[in-house]
C-alpha cells in the first residue's frame, strides 16, 4: 500500500500545468505588449494596456492595471489608472501599453513608473492607482514613442530610470536620439542626462551590491551592432565593444550574470 501511496504521490506532482485564470479587456484589442515583461511586487501583478478599437466609452484600453495571482478584478479607483486623454491617445495609437510600468520603491514609498508612445512619464501610487487621472506627476520626457523596456535602480530618495527613445529629455530641454536617465523622487521626475546614442534595444543596469557604481547597458540594435556601457549616475561612456558579426534584433536586452554580459546577436 505504501508503494501504490508513493507512486500515485509522484504522479500526481507530475501533472502539467494548466490555465487557471485569464485576464482581457472588455473592449475589442487592447493588448499588453510588456516587452519587459510583467510588474511584479509585493504579492500583485502591474501591466500596461495599449489602445482599444472603436471604444466610444472606456474599455479597459489606455490603462495601468493592478492584479492578484488569480487575475480578479477588484476595486476600480485603486486597482487601475487611465489617463484623462485615454480617449485621444486610443485615436492617435500613442498607446500607454507599448512598454510594461516599472514598480520602485523610494523614500520607502511604493511607486510605478509607466511610459506611454505619447512620451509622457506618469508616477503613480502602487498601492492606490489613482483611478482617472490619478497620477502623481507627468511628464514629457520624450518627443517620440518609448516602446522599448525601460530599466530602474530604486533605493534611497531617488530612484534612477533610463529608457530609449528616438528623441529623448536632456536636462537642459532639448531632445535628442538616445539614451536617457531620470531621476525620480517620491513625487517627482527630473531629466539627469542623456546620451546621443540610439540604440532601439532596452537598457539594464548593473551594480557591484545592488546600488553602488551602476552601470547602464545598451545595445546598438539596428545601430553599430556594438554593446555600449555608460556611467549611470552621468553620462560618460565606459565602454564599446567591436561590431557584432550579425544584427542585433530591436528590443533587445543583455543579460547579467557571474559577472558577465551575455547578449544574442
Amino acid at each position: 500500500m505504501r508503494r501504490l501511496s508513493r507512486h500515485r504521490r509522484r504522479h500526481r506532482d507530475r501533472r502539467p500545468p494548466r490555465l487557471v485564470a485569464n485576464w482581457h479587456t472588455s473592449g475589442l484589442k487592447g493588448g499588453v505588449w510588456a516587452p519587459g515583461g510583467i510588474g511584479v511586487a509585493h504579492g500583485h501583478l502591474y501591466f500596461a494596456t495599449g489602445n482599444t478599437d472603436g471604444a466610444t466609452q472606456w474599455a479597459d484600453g489606455e490603462a495601468i492595471f493592478r492584479l492578484g495571482p488569480n487575475l480578479a478584478r477588484r476595486e476600480p479607483g485603486r486597482d487601475v489608472f487611465i489617463p484623462r486623454d485615454w480617449q485621444r491617445l486610443d485615436e492617435l495609437d500613442r498607446d500607454l501599453g507599448g512598454t510594461g510600468p516599472l514598480p520602485v520603491d523610494i523614500a520607502g514609498r511604493p511607486r510605478l513608473l509607466a511610459f506611454g508612445k505619447n512620451g509622457v512619464a506618469y508616477l503613480l501610487n502602487r498601492d492606490d492607482l489613482g483611478g482617472f487621472g490619478g497620477e502623481i506627476a507627468r511628464r514629457e520626457v520624450a518627443h517620440s514613442p518609448i516602446v522599448e523596456a525601460p530599466a530602474v535602480l530604486g533605493r534611497g530618495s531617488t530612484g534612477l530610470v533610463v529608457f530609449d527613445a528616438a528623441l529623448a529629455l536632456c536636462p537642459d530641454g532639448s531632445f535628442t536620439a538616445g539614451l536617457a536617465a531620470l531621476a525620480v523622487g517620491p513625487g517627482s521626475i527630473a531629466p539627469l542626462w542623456c546620451a546621443p546614442y540610439r540604440g532601439r534595444a532596452s537598457p539594464v543596469i548593473t551594480t557591484t551590491d545592488g546600488y553602488t557604481d551602476p552601470i547602464v547597458w545598451l545595445p546598438g540594435a539596428d545601430a553599430d551592432r556594438k554593446l555600449h556601457a555608460y556611467a549611470g549616475r552621468t553620462e560618460a561612456p565606459l565602454y564599446e565593444s567591436a561590431p557584432m558579426e550579425d544584427k542585433i534584433a530591436p528590443f533587445s536586452t543583455v543579460l547579467a550574470a557571474d559577472g558577465r554580459i551575455y547578449l544574442a546577436a
